[in-house]
């Protein structure tokens, strides 16, 4: 007997999750979560693609109901392989928040990739 093996699709609702990004030789995992009343936006960079002599990252969140950011990372941060710490805005009951990441290496966007949604 011949068995088709399927795998669920991470869920994109009601918890975001970190979503596996990859682009300008840089993986990049661009995380979202919640906890009710606070929203949650982090990255985890597991390769670093070219970083000239200028290399930095952004991330930050946006509430796609008002179509505005509402959290942001402070500031420009260098790259690095690992960690970024959480950034954070309050949650509104109903909407729906993404946080996405961007990178720049010498003054040019190389990289953009968002997380799976949390609502």
């Amino acid at each position: 007997m011949v068995g088709l093996l399927t795998f669920a699709a991470p869920a994109d609702a009601a918890g975001g999750g970190c979503f596996p990004r990859t682009g300008g030789g840089f993986a990049i995992g661009v995380c979202s979560s919640d906890n009710g009343i606070t929203v949650f936006g982090d990255i985890y960079i597991d390769k670093l693609g070219f970083t000239g002599s200028s290399c930095y990252v952004t991330y930050q969140i946006r509430d796609w109901t008002t179509s505005s950011w509402v959290g942001n990372s402070s500031g420009r941060q260098a790259c690095g392989l690992g960690h970024y710490p959480n950034v954070a805005a309050g949650k509104v009951a109903g909407h729906m928040y993404q946080n996405r990441a961007r990178v720049y290496v010498n003054g040019t966007k190389v990289f953009e990739g968002d997380s799976y949604y949390t609502t």
